[in-house]
């Protein structure tokens, strides 16, 4: 597996890059799983995109 390297986040929380990349593995794999085709895949990871856009709140830094 490809190893990934921490991100800092704009609130200075360290989001591990061992962390980012088991979650990497678990989303394809259950790609693998539900026999997805390249552009079966892309096109969920692009809903949950917009979806995650939509739900989230940004707040600003006091």
């Amino acid at each position: 597996m490809r190893s990934y390297f921490d991100l800092e986040q704009n609130d200075g929380r360290i989001f591990p890059g061992e962390k980012r990349g088991t979650l990497v593995k678990y989303i394809l794999d259950k790609f693998a799983e539900e026999e997805l085709s390249y552009w079966q895949a892309f096109n969920v990871l692009e809903t949950v995109k917009s979806e995650l856009e939509d739900a989230c709140i940004v707040k600003g830094h006091s």
